[in-house]
């Protein structure tokens, strides 16, 4: 019989990950995560169903341009992808995996970028809506520590309410609080309403309050 062409995706797409000496334990909690905010507030947003293979490619991938250097590591890993021969991916969806990667941090999505600037529109918008949940998955692992076990989400009329739950009773969970608040501002935009992250002291941190391009 012939092989599901979905696991030689996710075996095709795992090998180059590991060619690239990925963080595996960060970037399957960036995965896991970013597949969590999609599942609750990925239709919302207007994501189509198909959408969730490409994040999910994208959480895998998004650092291996530390295998080039830190600096930039986020446009690296565009370039690396991109020149990926990965199975089972289209073009336009490789291109896709590619942008996601490279806008899980920075600067967001921007028209003056030339290798997003020249993709058709359905594409960009595409893009735009993904990067938005994978930088705020992100940065629920800023610390690299797997601390956040699960997220609550709760999408009110006044905003999106994010509250991390640790993976075991009693962790700290102020960085992962700080770093997805600090790259929230994109969803909020999409979402248009503001991101709230809930810390584990009740306390509130929103995207309003969240200044320029973070990190």
């Amino acid at each position: 019989t012939a092989a599901d062409p979905g696991e030689a995706r996710q075996r095709s797409v795992r090998e180059f990950a590991i060619r690239c000496h990925y963080e595996q334990n960060h970037a399957e909690q960036v995965q896991r995560l970013a597949l969590r905010l999609f599942d609750t507030v990925g239709a919302r947003l207007g994501c189509a169903p198909d959408e969730r293979a490409t994040l999910a490619d994208a959480a895998l991938l998004h650092d291996v341009g530390y295998h080039i250097n830190y600096d930039r590591h986020h446009k690296h890993s565009y370039h690396l992808i991109v020149h990926a021969e990965l199975l089972g991916i289209t073009p336009d969806e490789q291109v896709a995996i590619a942008n996601v990667a490279r806008y899980h941090r920075g600067t967001a999505p921007k028209k003056k970028h030339r290798t997003f600037a020249t993709l058709d529109r359905a594409l960009r918008e595409r893009i735009v809506r993904l990067s938005a949940i994978l930088r705020v998955a992100d940065g629920f692992d800023r610390g690299h520590t797997g601390a956040v076990g699960d997220v609550g989400v709760r999408w009110l009329q006044r905003a999106i309410r994010l509250t991390p739950k640790p993976t075991r009773p009693g962790t700290s969970l102020r960085l992962e609080t700080w770093g997805a608040h600090r790259k929230s501002q994109l969803l909020a935009e999409l979402a248009g309403v503001p991101v709230e992250i809930v810390g584990p002291d009740g306390g509130v941190l929103s995207s309003l309050d969240v200044s320029g391009d973070e990190e």
